[in-house]
């Protein structure tokens, strides 16, 4: 994450987006596409990635700007991610 993050912030820039607007190239249209993450548009998201697949659950890797400092919040195998890394968040904010 902190390699991508310090190569590539453009990954960031479009994970933390609560929207893109894209243009298709065959229909010529321009289409908006939704993030399905709940932290894209919150100030303190810098970017993340969701996922799930059967086996795993649903996981989330996540890097959050908490009192001036970068955490990364990695959830794996979880019923609820989202949740998951609330939580977590909410311990961070505590401790630092």
């Amino acid at each position: 994450m902190n390699y991508i993050y310090q190569k590539y912030p453009s990954v960031f820039e479009i994970s933390r987006s609560k929207e893109v607007k894209i243009f298709e190239l065959k229909s010529k249209k321009l289409r908006t596409i939704m993030n399905v993450d709940k932290f894209a548009g919150e100030e303190n998201f810098l970017g993340g990635k969701t996922g799930y697949i059967d086996e795993a659950g649903r996981n989330f890797i996540g890097i959050f700007n908490i009192n001036d400092k970068k955490v990364l919040i990695i959830i794996l195998g979880a019923d609820n991610s989202f949740e998951e890394a609330e939580k977590l968040k909410g311990i961070v904010q505590i401790c630092i």
